[in-house]
């Protein structure tokens, strides 16, 4: 399926990304966004995970200028705020009703529809190691079947907090990537350098090779080089085409 890509916004620090890649950066000191937009009352309840979520979705929005549905995806979520929660049961702390609140999957799209009055649909994905996948599929799908311009993909995940970390199987480091898709072409770019590019998503018959790399940042590093290609999947067969 052809699809438009647009607005890219990345915040990581990742010291793996390219430098073709490191366009896409928010900021290059891996410090976290301020968010001077959000109301000081809510932002300081805000996690660090929400935070650069919300973030690429401004940026990625114009600004939070251009509502469209959103579909965002998360292999853990905010797994440290989830993890403080568990071990305050455990140790029969009192729990934060507002920190549970805001632990659950699709808490940062919840925000979001709140903090820039956006009442479109929204959808909170997991699915593993193949999270950022999944959700480029089911972008595909969505406007596929949906009379919409565009749509807001979200993809966010952290670093494992401890004692989760012994089970950690991939690349790790704290990433949130933002970006607009559509069916055809954006004629409001907000930068020169994130004008629309055409890729082609379809199932494949070639296995993507093994790797650890996060498949987000796999996908930036495709975009911004000269790679015709990529397989992408590990559940899954599939690859991104560039047109």
């Amino acid at each position: 399926m052809l699809i438009y890509i647009d607005n890219i916004s990345l915040y990581t620090t990742a010291q793996t990304l390219s430098m073709p890649a490191r366009r896409f950066l928010l900021q290059e000191d891996g410090q976290l966004p301020p968010l001077v937009w959000v109301p000081a009352m809510q932002r300081r309840r805000l996690s660090s995970f929400a935070k650069m979520a919300l973030q690429v979705a401004y940026c990625a929005t114009l600004q939070g200028t251009s509502p469209c549905p959103v579909v965002f995806a998360s292999r853990h979520g905010d797994l440290h705020r989830t993890s403080k929660i568990i071990t305050d049961m455990v140790t029969e702390h009192e729990i934060s009703p507002t920190s549970f609140g805001l632990s659950v999957h699709n808490a940062v799209v919840g925000l979001w529809s709140i903090l820039t009055c956006n009442r479109n649909e929204m959808n909170a994905i997991s699915a593993g190691k193949d999270s950022f996948l999944a959700a480029l599929i089911e972008t595909c799908a969505y406007l596929k079947t949906h009379s919409v311009d565009s749509l807001l993909v979200i993809y966010a995940d952290q670093v494992l907090p401890a004692p989760y970390d012994i089970y950690q199987d991939e690349q790790q480091a704290d990433v949130a990537l933002g970006f607009r898709v559509s069916l055809s072409p954006f004629s409001d770019s907000s930068l020169e350098e994130n004008t629309s590019i055409a890729i082609e998503l379809s199932p494949s018959t070639h296995q993507a090779p093994s790797t650890d790399s996060l498949q987000a940042l796999q996908f930036i590093d495709w975009l911004a080089g000269e790679q015709q290609v990529l397989p992408i999947g590990q559940s899954m067969q599939w690859e991104c085409r560039r047109v």
